[in-house]
C-alpha cells in the first residue's frame, strides 16, 4: 500500500508540471522498492545497477529505517526518528561533465516541494544542504556508478528530517530541525504576529502530510528538474538558486583536504563550483567543506 501512495501522490504532481513541453510525463512512474528498513537506499541503488547493468529504466528505493546511509566525503548518516530518505537511480543522455550544478537544481526543487508545507524561509547551502536559519532541515547526495553505452548513471538520494526533533539533536551534535518543528513555529509565529492568546495545553500545530505522499510530490519534483536541467542547463536554474543561496556575501570557511581558507561566498559559477573572494581574488571550488565564520542571522 506504501508504494501505490507514492505512485499516486508521484502522478498527481506530475500532471501539475505537464504544462510544460517536456518530455517526462505521469505515467514515467519509477520503478519503487519499498523497505521498513535498510542501510542505505544509495548503495542499494548502486549494488542493483551493478548486477543488473540495467540503463534504461528510472528506479527508486523508499526506506522507512536507513542505518548506514553515506553523506558527503564517506560520512555516516542515520536515519533517527522519523525521517524521510530516499534514493532515484536515473539514466541520461548528459555526459557527466555537463551535468555541473545539477545538485544545486535538484535542491531548489526540494525546497520548492517543502516550502509548500511550512511557512518559514528555506535555504539552500553549497552543496546540498537544505536549511531553516542555520539548521539542517534535509540533505541531497548525488553519486555515479559510472557510464555504459553512452548513458550517464546517475542515483540521487534524499533525506528530509521529518519529525522526532527530540530524538534527532541527542543523536546528533549540530543544528538539526524537522518538519513537525517548523510547523508548530510556523503556528506559534501566526498565533504571536495576530495577538492570539496560546493555551499551551490545547495547541496544536498544522498536521504533517502523509509520509507517501511528500515522498511521490519529491520524486516527481526532482524527476522534473532533472529533464529542465537537460533541457536548460544551468542557466534556467541560476536565478533560482541565487534567490535561495545560503552563503553569498556571508564569511565562509572551505576546507579541502589539509587546506583550509577564509573568504567571502559570492554565489556559484556555471559549472556548479562555489565562489568565493579571497584576499580581493575571487576562487572557485568544486569541493570541500564549507561553514560559516559566524551564525546566520
Amino acid at each position: 500500500m506504501v508504494v501505490e501512495n507514492i505512485l499516486s501522490a508521484f502522478v498527481e504532481r506530475m500532471n501539475v508540471h505537464e504544462t510544460t513541453d517536456l518530455a517526462l510525463a505521469s505515467d514515467d512512474a519509477p520503478v519503487i522498492d519499498y523497505f521498513l528498513e535498510l542501510p542505505s537506499t544509495n548503495r542499494y541503488l548502486m549494488e542493483q545497477y551493478r548486477h543488473s547493468g540495467q540503463t534504461d529504466a528510472i528506479c527508486a528505493c523508499v526506506a522507512d529505517v536507513q542505518t548506514a546511509g553515506v553523506g558527503r566525503q564517506g560520512r555516516s548518516w542515520q536515519s533517527p526518528g522519523q525521517s524521510i530518505t530516499f534514493s532515484i537511480r536515473v539514466p541520461l543522455d548528459t555526459e557527466l561533465g555537463q551535468l555541473g550544478g545539477l545538485s544545486l537544481a535538484i535542491g531548489t526543487a526540494v525546497i520548492g516541494c517543502l516550502q509548500t508545507i511550512v511557512r518559514q524561509q528555506l535555504t539552500l547551502k553549497w552543496p546540498n544542504d537544505v536549511l531553516a536559519g542555520d539548521r539542517k532541515l534535509s540533505g541531497i547526495l548525488i553519486e555515479s556508478p559510472g557510464n555504459a553505452g553512452g548513458t550517464t548513471v546517475l542515483i540521487i538520494g534524499i533525506g528530509v528530517n521529518f519529525s522526532g526533533f527530540d530524538e534527532l539533536t541527542q543523536l546528533l551534535d549540530r543544528p538539526l530541525v524537522t518538519l513537525e518543528q517548523l510547523l508548530r513555529e510556523d503556528e506559534l509565529n501566526h498565533l504571536t504576529a495576530n495577538d492570539e492568546q496560546l493555551d499551551a495545553v490545547t495547541f496544536e500545530p498544522m498536521p504533517l502530510p502523509p509520509r507517501e505522499k511528500l515522498i511521490g510530490s519529491l520524486i516527481a519534483d526532482v524527476l522534473h528538474t532533472i529533464d529542465e536541467f537537460q533541457h536548460s542547463g544551468w542557466q534556467k536554474f541560476a536565478p533560482r538558486f541565487a534567490a535561495l543561496d545560503a552563503l553569498h556575501g556571508h564569511t565562509v570557511s572551505v576546507s579541502h583536504g589539509t587546506q583550509r581558507v577564509v573568504g567571502i561566498a559570492r554565489g556559484v559559477a556555471d559549472n556548479g563550483n562555489l565562489l568565493v573572494e579571497i584576499a580581493g581574488s575571487v576562487r572557485s571550488f568544486a569541493a570541500g567543506e564549507v561553514s560559516l565564520s559566524h551564525p546566520m542571522a
